[in-house]
């Protein structure tokens, strides 16, 4: 078996100063499974989406039709686990309701008094099983955090696992979770996951992987807030629908239901991917099915279909992987550049772990024909849980990388003329710096820490954070020349109002200079006595020449 899941995410902007006022409207809106306050490290479940949950697994369980006795288990039984639970009135309101194609048959053990039963009737709606999802991956989440990162960390975000979307490729149900994450500085982090599973690793096609098209998807109609019977609306369905328009009714979803603006950036969606081999026994050391696959790889690296794979030579392929390596083990690799990431999985990583769990009811489940179908489940369950402990810190370098972004397009596109301009984009890039740097992150030193570094120098973090600093110099230097140069022009200004005051000022001066100095001066005097006026207009427009030479050459110096 070869499973997949992709997370693609969606960056959105509000002004921290709304924070409180944003997370209180989404916890009042009830458009999630459940909430986690990352800070008390509780999560919170939301009971009107579980009694709608409940209602409906218990309606399913009465009205869809038994299927056929398929395993050889000593009881077969239908159960309906919440008749008892809600009152009349739920019941009878669920039971008037439509039944769709949206649920699943499930098989369970039971054991009781030393036997094992096997009970093949029950009835799971998707929701279901897509609400146990999201109630694990927020659990698997909050673990990486609490594991590795720092309590000042976990202060500044909280995370809600929104309501997800019903949807189909080829003819199945895929399994999708949205994870909502807010963090104080004025960003949510949307982040959708799916995956699948083929028999083999899939061919490339036409169009880039990334450019996922679902046959037909459901949402609930966007509201501000949802009662338990909301829930039961006739969804909005959908045909032919790429993931990135799914993305975009999650954006518009949030929207509605903050008060507050929110900014979407439509040009910067990051992805990731996680490849698992599960096939046994054919590739106990994973990089036998890495090279095996290297082309689809390529191809996921680049974001690019079958036709632009088909252009590189074997060479190119093999230096694009050791670039975009970030760590390998005998079990796993894990990829990443600036466009995306791969985390690659070999089924020896869990292989132990899955016959351990499975080891109780191994012949119950090969009599049931079940042991390789439930060794499937644990392998992709903990696949699901393994990949956050890279991934979660693949989310904090793009949010790094975000801001950086932005700070840089601000830079390249505003014009910046005073030192308290600067001064305000300069605490804007330091506090990027601290809040994101690998000290201020984790606990301790060790492998998390190392894979974050080496992530920014993938993501091109590092690159665009060293071309930020360096352009925050160059502004420097201008700021300063710039002020050089309004000080200059104000000296300027005051010497040229300075000269006029001393010319016009000076004649007065010069008059009693001439007549009451120079005309008193033996030899000198007789002469200024005879044309005082002329004498002192001479002296004046001596004067004027040697403020007019003055002033044009400061200008011209000034000029330089």
């Amino acid at each position: 078996m070869f499973y997949k899941i992709f997370n693609i995410y969606s960056i959105i902007n509000f002004s921290s100063e709304n924070y409180e006022k944003i997370i209180s409207d989404t916890r009042e809106s009830y458009a999630y499974v459940a909430y986690i306050d990352t800070e008390k490290g509780k999560g919170t479940e939301n009971n009107r989406y579980s009694k709608y949950i409940n209602l409906k697994q218990g309606m399913y369980t009465r009205k869809v039709p038994t299927k056929k006795k398929e395993i050889n288990g000593p009881i077969y039984t239908i159960i309906d686990p919440n008749i008892s639970k809600y009152d009349k009135e739920d019941v009878a309101f669920a039971d008037d309701q439509p039944i769709g194609d949206d649920y699943y048959y499930e098989k369970q053990f039971i054991k009781q008094d030393d036997i094992m039963y096997t009970i093949n009737h029950i009835v799971n709606p998707v929701e279901r099983h897509l609400q146990h999802l999201a109630l694990d991956t927020e659990e698997y989440i909050q673990n990486v955090d609490d594991k590795y990162l720092k309590k000042e960390q976990l202060e500044t975000q909280m995370r809600f696992s929104l309501i997800p979307f019903i949807a189909k490729i080829g003819g199945e149900f895929i399994e999708p979770t949205v994870i909502a994450t807010f963090y104080k500085q004025g960003i949510v982090t949307l982040n959708i996951m799916i995956s699948s599973e083929n028999k083999k690793v899939p061919d490339l096609k036409s169009d880039p992987e990334s450019n996922i098209i679902f046959d037909e998807v459901e949402f609930l109609p966007i509201k501000k807030s949802y009662y338990s019977k909301d829930y039961w609306q006739k969804k909005v369905k959908r045909k032919n629908i790429p993931i990135h328009e799914v993305l975009n009714h999650y954006e518009k979803w949030l929207k509605e239901i903050c008060s507050s603006k929110l900014i979407t950036n439509d040009d910067y969606k990051p992805t990731s991917w996680v490849l698992c081999d599960f096939e046994k026994n054919k590739n106990p050391e994973h990089k036998q099915f890495v090279n095996n696959n290297k082309q689809y790889y390529f191809g996921l690296l680049r974001n690019s279909g079958k036709h632009y794979v088909s252009l590189f030579n074997n060479e190119t392929i093999v230096e694009e992987f050791k670039a975009s390596l970030v760590s390998e083990n005998k079990y796993s690799h894990f990829y990443c550049n600036e466009t995306t990431s791969i985390l690659s999985i070999g089924y020896m990583l869990f292989y132990e772990t899955v016959k351990d769990q499975l080891k109780e009811n191994e012949t119950q489940l090969k009599k049931e024909n079940m042991y390789d179908s439930e060794m499937n489940n644990i392998f992709k369950e903990l696949a699901w849980h393994h990949m956050y402990e890279f991934l979660r810190f693949y989310e904090l370098t793009f949010i790094k990388k975000f801001y950086l972004r932005n700070l840089l397009n601000n830079l390249n596109t505003k014009v910046y003329h005073t030192l308290s301009e600067y001064n305000s984009v300069k605490r804007d890039l330091n506090f990027i710096k601290l809040l994101y740097d690998e000290e201020s992150i984790f606990l301790t030193d060790g492998s998390p820490k190392k894979l974050y570094c080496k992530l920014e120098e993938k993501t091109k973090t590092s690159h665009i954070l060293s071309k930020v600093e360096s352009m925050f110099s160059d502004l420097r230097d201008d700021i300063d020349k710039n002020r050089e140069f309004e000080i200059k022009k104000n000296e300027s200004f005051i010497f040229i109002v300075s000269s006029l005051l001393t010319v016009l000022l000076a004649y007065n001066g010069l008059k009693f200079i001439t007549i009451d100095i120079l005309g008193n001066l033996p030899i000198v005097g007789e002469y200024v006595d005879n044309h005082p006026l002329r004498w002192t207009i001479v002296f004046w427009l001596l004067l004027v020449g040697v403020m007019f030479f003055l002033n044009i050459r400061r200008q011209k110096s000034f000029n330089k």
